[in-house]
């Protein structure tokens, strides 16, 4: 277990929040960590269990029942509700904004996801600022200090799963990723209907990661229209899998700043796998080193 600089007991006992991050960032080893540290009583629901997302898919009653039954039990203690994967049923939480307001300050709600897509683009409640939100991201040299070796960290990344891995498995590790998003990110959510053009940008993407955009080029790249590049990037965004670098301009000026902003995947590790060079060396003084360096 690794300590995380996001310090969830620094949150108020009563406060609800969102905990946002990619997959593999570990959101649901730390939320279950500290639950298992806390003197509260705790729920956890799992949305990746399929079973448990179609018994609350069907019937999010139930949700409120089940809870408010666990209330009566609590002897007065803050009870702890942890909703894994939540955007896979954004329609709960009506019964979550429902509960916090007939509880207040007997019920925290840790509301955690790896997209944010369908809540914020959807109908979801997102609790009008009833709950806070939080991100998790991959390990900085800060919480691995013994262990951090930045060469390795250029190349592979720092996802928390690869310390327990050898450097071939890291490699499988990371190009299954990049498939498993593919496959449970884009293919199963209909985020677009053409993934082999999906495909085809993700890998422009990488290639033009951390360089001044040009929608254009990343267009011919990928051998799909500009408008498209341009939707495409924002399910990066909206799935957590990167973000935009806006350029920063005198605002007393009156020439307008004409430049585009950068785009960074989330992590180095994911732009070697998507460009093909978990293998290959990298090494200091080039131009490599100092785009993943930069990143």
């Amino acid at each position: 277990m690794f300590p995380r600089l996001l310090y969830l007991d620094k949150i108020p006992l009563y406060q609800s929040f969102f905990l946002f991050g990619a997959r593999g960032t570990g959101k649901s080893t730390w939320v279950r960590h500290f639950l298992e540290n806390s003197s509260h009583p705790s729920l956890v629901y799992n949305f990746l269990k399929n079973k448990e997302y179609l018994r609350l898919q069907s019937s999010p009653h139930l949700l409120a029942e089940e809870i408010e039954a666990k209330l009566k039990e609590t002897s007065g203690q803050i009870l702890q509700v942890h909703l894994d994967e939540v955007q896979k049923v954004p329609h709960l939480l009506d019964e979550v904004h429902d509960l916090i307001e007939k509880h207040p300050k007997k019920l925290r709600f840790i509301l955690s996801g790896s997209s944010a897509r369908k809540l914020k683009r959807g109908s979801a409640n997102l609790l009008a600022g009833r709950a806070w939100e939080r991100h998790l991201y991959p390990l900085s040299s800060l919480e691995i200090p013994q262990s951090f070796q930045l060469k390795q960290a250029l190349r592979m990344g720092t996802l928390p799963q690869l310390a327990s891995l050898s450097p071939e498995e890291g490699q499988e590790y990371l190009h299954a990723y990049v498939s498993t998003y593919l496959k449970e990110e884009i293919q199963q959510e209909a985020l677009t209907r053409r993934l082999d053009h999906f495909h085809r940008f993700l890998e422009a993407a990488a290639m033009n990661n951390g360089e001044l955009l040009n929608f254009s080029q990343v267009a011919q790249e990928a051998m799909v229209p500009r408008k498209t590049v341009s939707a495409y990037y924002q399910i990066l965004v909206d799935t957590l899998l990167g973000f935009f670098l806006q350029p920063w301009g005198h605002r007393q000026s009156r020439k307008q700043l004409v430049a585009h902003g950068k785009f960074y995947f989330f992590d180095p590790g994911i732009v070697s796998a998507l460009t093909q060079r978990l293998s290959a060396p990298l090494l200091p003084q080039t131009p490599e080193w100092g785009r993943a360096f930069e990143h």
